[in-house]
């Protein structure tokens, strides 16, 4: 791979972390705001542009990325948080990076105290799953990201709503955007 490629990659997610935020703006309080899976740091750095009470929570700390003295790198299972601690959580292109996207997210409720942001890919049929799963590993390996990715991670619309629901969140806004096969939305989820 090559830095050239790998900074062109790069920066096609700086865009799409700039755009999606420009979507979910309004739907941010002041208040503290959480950044589930800090990756590049991109959303984080976007955030706090405007709100510098932002944490990032990760697996890992990825070398390049920005802002890292915002990051808490945990064990992947339990939010090292308290119960409604973030007014609002953001979790940004993760859920799919998840070995238990369920758990994830009910770690996510747990820890929001009224907001939870979800941008995400999913898919309606299994070809769109398969386009989107080889797709995105294309894309995370030509942007020099070691991610995991698992099969059963990838989700469908229905899903995420279902998760949210059972947590006690309702959906209260919702954007699609058409991909290669499959969708990119933005669920904007209130307690």
């Amino acid at each position: 791979m090559s830095e050239n490629s790998k900074k062109k990659f790069r920066k096609l997610i700086y865009q799409s972390q700039t755009k999606w935020f420009g979507m979910y703006q309004e739907h941010i309080s002041n208040g503290k705001i959480l950044v589930v899976g800090h990756g590049l740091g991109y959303t984080t750095e976007i955030i706090s542009k405007t709100n510098p009470n932002v944490v990032a929570l990760d697996v890992a700390l990825e070398p390049e990325a920005q802002l890292k003295e915002k990051v808490i790198v945990y064990d992947g299972s339990q939010f090292p948080f308290g119960d409604a601690e973030f007014d609002t959580v953001i979790v940004s292109y993760v859920l799919h990076h998840a070995k238990d996207p369920k758990k994830l997210f009910e770690e996510v409720a747990r820890v929001s105290k009224s907001k939870i942001i979800i941008v995400e890919e999913t898919y309606s049929n299994i070809f769109q799953k398969l386009d989107l799963a080889r797709y995105c590993r294309y894309f995370n390996r030509k942007a020099g990201q070691k991610v995991k990715i698992y099969w059963n991670s990838y989700l469908t619309s229905k899903k995420i709503i279902e998760f949210a629901n059972k947590s006690n969140f309702a959906l209260k806004s919702h954007k699609a955007e058409p991909m290669r096969s499959y969708k990119a939305e933005l669920f904007v989820f209130q307690r």
